[in-house]
Parts: structure tokens; sequence; C-alpha cells
């Protein structure tokens, strides 16, 4: 049986003025991921699949190191955006 853990990125700092997709993980959001990784030390974890974002890589990369995994990055997993018509782009 394949079982699926979906993560949602740790808290991110919303004071990053710079490009979103480089907005890196509060202290709190840092703390979070060490849930995440504690989480997932005892899972047996094949492969880790991942956003581009850098808060999503902060978030789970010391699982994957963990568990001695390279993260592949996926384009399709980034945070979408709302277009002015209310449809996502």
């Amino acid at each position: 049986m394949t079982i699926v853990y979906f993560i949602r990125h740790a808290q991110p700092d919303h004071t990053w003025s710079a490009d979103d997709c480089t907005r890196p993980l509060t202290l709190e959001g840092q703390q979070d991921s060490k849930i995440v990784y504690e989480f997932l030390k005892d899972k047996n974890v094949d492969v880790f699949y991942c956003s581009p974002y850098k808060r999503s890589v902060e978030t789970i990369k010391d699982s994957a190191a963990f568990h001695k995994k390279e993260i592949t990055l996926d384009e399709r997993l980034r945070e979408r955006k709302k277009g002015t018509d209310g449809t996502l782009r």
C-alpha cells in the first residue's frame, strides 16, 4: 500500500519584501519544521516532492537529509495566484 503525506510549508516570513519564491521561514516556522522532522523520521519515505519555494524546501530539508533522499522540485506544486477575474492561473 502506498501512503502519501502532504506537508504544507511552515510559517513564512511575511516581512520578506523580495521575490515570494525566496521567502524564508520565520523562527516559528523553523521550529515547526522540526515537528515535521519528528513526524517523518520513523516513516518509510521513498521520495520527497516539493514546490520550488524556499519556505517549502526549508520545511522538509532535514527530513529528506535524515532519510538520505534528494528533494525533487516540481513547479506544479507552486502556490497559485488568482487572476483579476477570480480564476486560478
